[in-house]
Formats: structure tokens, C-alpha cells, sequence
């Protein structure tokens, strides 16, 4: 599971997205 999650991560950080992933991301953990 959490593999895929860096994966993915890891490969929308080559683009601008990472700006909505990032924030994306601290807020389903906080939720």
C-alpha cells in the first residue's frame, strides 16, 4: 500500500500536480 502511494508521489512530482497531491495527501492523513 504504501509503495504504490510513493510511486504515484514520486511520479506526479515531475510535474506541477505535485502542488495538489502534496496538500491532498496532508489532509487525508489528518482526516
Amino acid at each position: 500500500g504504501a509503495d504504490n502511494v510513493v510511486g504515484v508521489e514520486f511520479c506526479v512530482r515531475n510535474g506541477a500536480s505535485v502542488a495538489f497531491v502534496m496538500p491532498y495527501m496532508h489532509h487525508s492523513k489528518f482526516s
